[in-house]
C-alpha cells in the first residue's frame, strides 16, 4: 500500500463501507430466515456463488463497462482539461486528456 496514492485509503474505506451497508440493508430479503427468524443467521451464503462464465462477462463488458468508460471520459477527463485551459490559459498548456488519464496513453 505504500506505493499507492494518498486517496487510495479513502477509496478503500468507501468500498468497504458500501459493501457493509449493502449487505446490512441493501438487498431485500437478504436476512430472511436469519438469526432473528431462527434460521441460523447465514442466509447471505447463497450470494457466494461461482464466478460468471464467458457469456456473462462479455455481456457485462458490452452493456456496462464500455458505456461507463465513455461516461467517465466525457464527464471527468475532457471537462477538466477544458476548464484548466479556460481558467489558466497558456499556463495550462500541459493539461491534456492524455496526461490526465495516462492509462490510455499506451493505445
Amino acid at each position: 500500500m505504500a506505493a499507492c496514492g494518498s486517496g487510495t485509503h479513502a477509496a478503500l474505506m468507501t468500498l468497504l463501507a458500501g459493501t457493509g451497508l449493502g449487505l446490512a440493508g441493501g438487498a431485500p430479503g437478504l436476512w430472511e430466515n436469519g438469526a432473528g427468524a431462527g434460521g441460523g443467521g447465514l442466509s447471505f451464503l447463497p450470494l457466494l456463488r461461482p464466478l460468471p462464465g464467458g457469456a456473462e462477462l462479455r455481456t457485462a463488458i458490452a452493456d456496462l463497462a464500455a458505456p461507463q468508460l465513455a461516461l467517465t471520459l466525457t464527464n471527468a477527463v475532457i471537462p477538466t482539461s477544458l476548464v484548466a485551459h479556460d481558467l489558466y490559459g497558456a499556463r495550462a498548456a500541459h493539461v491534456s486528456p492524455r496526461r490526465l488519464c495516462p492509462q490510455y496513453r499506451r493505445g
